[in-house]
């Protein structure tokens, strides 16, 4: 798969992409160690390197970031009455549109269970995020918080994970970020580094690409 990866990203300025300055960034934190274990086709030893390393990621992760933060499940017919914060450009970040159609498309996927969560303090939505369930893993697939503060972004994140972990399922939540806010909050909060690749972009003639970074969630492509 890393080989042919790596011919598809060699192909991609002959058909007019450049790379830009955003770097994406995948990120995992195990949540049921013994479940890689027990669910994977991989040798014998393999598994049981892989489930001593993340059991001890899972023992290094630290406690919830700030239980003043709650989440609120939304349904697809609540969306477009809550007042959810959609993101918008900050520190020089570009961002790509949310909507509540959008959001509520998501909602209905038949390929994976999409949940949508509405977050704040003291009954006011400050920030949302989205899961995808698939097999035994979560994935955090978008997120975002009306702050620059890292104690707010450690919280969304914190409670992303609570609600993976509540199904019994989930051996692992994953992640991925180009943003510098969304990579500290999730390393904050035991997610590790599990790749690093340069974002490749293709835009129209006569359109000029961002200079700065580009904000890229996995609802923004098929990693959802």
């Amino acid at each position: 798969k890393a080989i042919r990866a790596c011919q598809a990203r060699q192909l991609l300025p002959f058909m007019g992409f450049k790379e830009s300055n955003t770097v994406v960034r995948g990120y995992v934190r195990p949540i049921r160690p013994l479940r890689y274990y027990t669910q994977t086709d991989d040798r014998r030893w393999r598994r049981a390197a892989r489930c001593l390393r993340a059991s001890v990621w899972v023992m290094c992760a630290p406690s919830r970031a700030d239980a003043s933060w709650k989440a609120r499940p939304i349904r697809p017919g609540e969306i477009a009455a809550t007042p959810i914060p959609w993101p918008s450009p900050k520190s020089g970040i570009a961002v790509l549109e949310r909507s509540p159609t959008v959001m509520s498309y998501l909602l209905q996927c038949p390929a994976a269970t999409m949940e949508l969560y509405a977050v704040g303090r003291k009954d006011k939505s400050e920030g949302y995020f989205m899961l995808a369930f698939t097999g035994k893993q979560a994935r955090l697939v978008d997120c975002w918080v009306d702050s620059e503060a890292p104690a707010d972004w450690s919280a969304v994140v914190d409670l992303a994970v609570q609600r993976a972990a509540l199904r019994k399922d989930i051996a692992e939540i994953v992640a991925s970020a180009t943003e510098p806010f969304l990579g500290l909050a999730l390393q904050r909060c035991g997610f590790h580094i599990r790749f690093s690749r340069p974002l490749f972009l293709c835009a129209p003639r006569g359109t000029d690409l961002p200079e700065g970074t580009v904000r890229i969630q996995m609802i923004d492509d098929d990693k959802a």
